[in-house]
């Protein structure tokens, strides 16, 4: 197993109450939102575990909410107050995180913006504040590509994250119980019956686009038609998301390395060894015999 303190593999992995976040959120922030937010009627929320296209559905849903282009409608120096993350909302986040972000936002000025609100999160099920009139979009993805897209995430940010090996964070994955992501799925997948969540799967993303882009607009009560999609398939293609600043953030990342780094299904084929994704497999039972 690797050679990594507990403590050094819960900062790592951004280990809170069992769950993965990103690496800088603390605990006190999360449990700050679970007992001080309160959801208004009209809000949307994206959620996710981390690394599983929750920036890419952000931005399909922004635009399913004006029907313009992302660079039509959010500033640069707005995007993270116009696609607040929950957990991120108090001015200890703004004082820690300037670095990371263009104008990361406070309670005060969420508060003050017009509906419907639109949010993304990484909190799981059972701590996310809930409004049965408040919208909920879930987004998972295989738990291969998330596992290869976090380890080069966090070792590819200015301040890495993670310096290890592939290997080491393979079996960090293993040992923290797919980085708490089973849980997390299970818990969203156990309200799969309420009729203000709408659940998807990366891949269904993208391999079933139009079709999943029209039920998502139908569910969060947005206008669709084929002006509305042809803008969203124009600006959230991969390339044209990587190209933009708005949705790439490479001010997070070391020269060279992208934020959004390949966006596609079975990445992981190119990285696992059979061995590993036998593993894998394994554990995405045991999770999920039920």
């Amino acid at each position: 197993m690797a050679s990594i303190a507990e403590d050094e593999l819960k900062r790592t992995l951004g280990l809170i109450h069992g769950y993965t976040f990103p690496p800088l959120t603390t605990k006190e922030w999360i449990d700050d939102v679970r007992a001080n937010f309160t959801p208004r009627d009209t809000d949307i929320f994206v959620c996710s575990s981390p690394k599983s296209g929750t920036n890419w559905l952000c931005h399909i849903i922004a635009i399913l909410k004006t029907g313009k282009p992302l660079d039509g409608h959010l500033e640069k120096a707005n995007i993270d107050l116009d696609l607040p993350q929950l957990e991120e909302l108090t001015e200890e986040v703004v004082n820690k995180l300037g670095e990371y972000s263009k104008r990361m936002p406070i309670k005060s000025e969420v508060e003050m913006l017009p509906p419907p609100r639109l949010f993304f999160t990484h909190m799981p099920r059972e701590f996310i504040p809930t409004n049965p009139s408040a919208k909920y979009v879930y987004v998972y993805r295989n738990p291969k590509d998330v596992l290869v897209s976090a380890y080069h995430h966090l070792s590819g940010m200015k301040i890495p994250l993670f310096e290890g090996s592939f290997e080491e964070f393979y079996n960090l994955y293993v040992l923290t119980n797919g980085m708490g992501a089973f849980k997390h799925i299970r818990g969203y997948f156990q309200h799969s019956k309420d009729t203000n969540l709408f659940i998807l799967s990366y891949e269904e993303l993208k391999g079933n686009f139009k079709q999943k882009i029209e039920e998502l607009s139908h569910f969060l009560g947005f206008p669709f038609n084929e002006e509305i999609y042809d803008t969203i398939a124009k600006e959230t293609n991969f390339e044209a998301m990587r190209k933009n600043e708005l949705t790439n953030r490479s001010s997070m990342m070391r020269e060279g390395v992208h934020f959004l780094r390949k966006g596609v299904v079975g990445g992981w084929k190119e990285e696992l060894s059979v061995e590993q994704s036998n593993k894998i497999d394994e554990m995405v039972k045991e999770n999920f015999s039920e």
